[in-house]
């Protein structure tokens, strides 16, 4: 597959808002046909200015895109993570503070307010947001706030070819972008000639899908699910706002970091980061040094040695109890926040 552009260079939610953004103002063409997924009436009414990335409004929270005409206001809020949950104040909670009450007081007879959220179709909390924003229209009934939930396969088609009246390079660029994040599966003819050989290592990937589900299965329970993305495949660890993947990573691997199983933290304070690389040394033995540049996170891996030894060992048992001791550190890290 042609890779964009904006391959390796775009990963992260605010850098993906910025070019959904940027296409909003410069494709006017895209910019309607958007528009049209919600109400057909909207694009008559917006211009390039009037459209803001990451603006913060008082008390409220910040959207991640603000559309306001004299007509409407619109809140766009971006999830591309399947794992990700709204926070409280993107939610329809009826909260004093947060974008409901923002767009309450936005709203008018002669001014409409909308609120739509733009997630992975396979978000993990598709459907209770669904439920949320079903039970939110059977209070507010025609006077409350417009709430629409689109997905990124949406956008995706109304990129294509077929699709496009005009088809900027921009554009082009962004759909193959979106097509390596949320795009179908698909195999190139290499992999599945690889695929349909004795030498594909299917016992090992069994092996690895086992020994990755038993230690999400010892740090979260049975009923936890499985984090499943083009780029990583795995669960994650959460405490307030600090967290630790744990799985396989595309990214790492794509950059020469050949390690099966892997785990990391974004990055963020020098206290956490150094709590997690203390940690790993401990764990791992000195001279073994976390990976500082992997799109913004700090990863470590269970190293080949450690494989060795499962032979005799189980290898769940022997990896979890380390992997929590890494969380447990970067956890009380919370602690020197300054």
């Amino acid at each position: 597959m042609t890779e964009s552009i904006f391959h390796k260079v775009v990963s992260q939610e605010n850098s993906f808002t910025q070019l959904l953004c940027n296409l909003m103002k410069r494709d006017p063409d895209f910019l309607g046909r958007f528009l049209d997924l919600l109400d057909e009436r909207l694009k008559r009414f917006v211009k390039p200015l009037q459209i803001q990335p990451q603006v913060r409004l008082d008390k409220c929270g910040k959207p991640d895109i603000l559309l306001q005409t004299r007509e409407f206001s619109m809140i766009i809020e971006i999830k591309t993570e399947s794992h990700r949950d709204l926070e409280n104040s993107q939610r329809l909670l009826d909260k004093s503070v947060g974008y409901q009450s923002w767009l309450d007081a936005q709203r008018s007879d002669v001014r409409e307010a909308w609120l739509v959220y733009l997630v992975p179709a396979n978000w993990r909390y598709r459907h209770s947001n669904e439920q949320e924003i079903k039970n939110y229209k059977q209070r507010a009934g025609e006077k409350g706030i417009r709430v629409e939930q689109i997905y990124w396969d949406d956008v995706l088609v109304l990129l294509s070819r077929e699709n496009a009246v005009t088809m900027s390079p921009f554009a082009e660029e962004f759909r193959l972008l979106l097509t390596e994040r949320f795009g179908p599966v698909t195999f190139e003819t290499k992999e599945i000639k690889q695929m349909f050989t004795p030498d594909f290592p299917m016992r090992t990937v069994l092996k690895l899908n086992m020994v990755l589900n038993g230690i999400k299965e010892k740090a979260l329970g049975r009923k936890a699910e499985l984090s499943c993305e083009k780029y990583e495949f795995g669960f994650y660890l959460t405490s307030g706002e600090r967290k630790m993947f744990v799985g396989y990573s595309l990214d790492l691997w794509d950059k020469n970091h050949h390690y099966p199983i892997c785990f990391g933290i974004p990055r963020s304070t020098s206290e956490t980061e150094e709590a997690f690389s203390q940690a790993f040394e401990e764990v791992y033995g000195k001279g073994k040094s976390p990976i500082l540049d992997v799109d913004d996170w700090v990863m470590g891996w269970v190293p080949q040695e450690e494989f060795d030894r499962f032979d005799a060992h189980d290898a769940i048992g022997e990896i979890w109890p380390k992997l929590s001791l890494i969380w447990d550190r970067v956890k009380a890290s919370v602690g020197r926040q300054p």
